[in-house]
């Protein structure tokens, strides 16, 4: 029995990859913990989370990433296995700024990046076959975007101190878990 969300599974596959290495296409375009974070499992780690967001994005001029299971988007099949659940993901964009904090680039330029990093996922995640591919525990046979993001200001602030940007995609993940065979 699968113990992994679409989130959780979709969370250990970009970090440890069909290779047994990151995506390094997704995972270098994120903010990171410092090497001497206090928290020594996080050194190093890029900011890609499950279902909260974990930092303070504002004022850093990176990005990152939360993924949230966020229910069903079909029927199952009434003698199959197969399940389809909906992941969310969330990206969270903070403008370059400079020592002052004040933000350097328009809006467009910091959505402009935050697709970058969607594209990079997308290119990922959406599947054009039924092949399994595992996230973590669950055997995934499908991932297809079920919509595009739209990126937001994230609330308002005095000056030019703040303008930080998210949007939310979501995407239609194939899965068993486990195999039909009765042991």
């Amino acid at each position: 029995m699968t113990t992994d969300t679409v989130a959780t599974g979709c969370y250990k596959y970009l970090l440890t990859g069909n290779e047994g290495g990151p995506f390094t296409t997704i995972t270098s375009l994120l903010g990171s913990f410092p090497e001497d974070d206090p928290i020594p499992a996080n050194a190093g780690q890029p900011w890609l989370f499950t279902g909260d967001l974990l930092v303070d994005i504002g004022n850093t001029s990176a990005v990152a990433l939360v993924l949230s299971d966020h229910g069903g988007w079909q029927a199952p099949q009434r003698m199959g296995t197969e399940r389809f659940r909906r992941l969310r993901v969330d990206l969270y964009v903070d403008p370059l700024r400079d020592v002052s904090y004040d933000v350097t680039e328009t809006s467009s330029l910091t959505e402009d990046r935050g697709m970058d990093v969607f594209r990079a996922l997308q290119s990922l995640l959406h599947r054009r076959d039924n092949d399994a591919i595992i996230w973590g525990d669950m055997v995934t046979t499908g991932c297809m975007l079920l919509t595009e993001p739209e990126f937001i200001q994230m609330g308002s602030a005095s000056g030019n101190q703040m303008s930080s940007q998210t949007a939310s995609a979501y995407y239609g993940v194939s899965f068993s878990g486990w195999t039909d065979a009765v042991a």
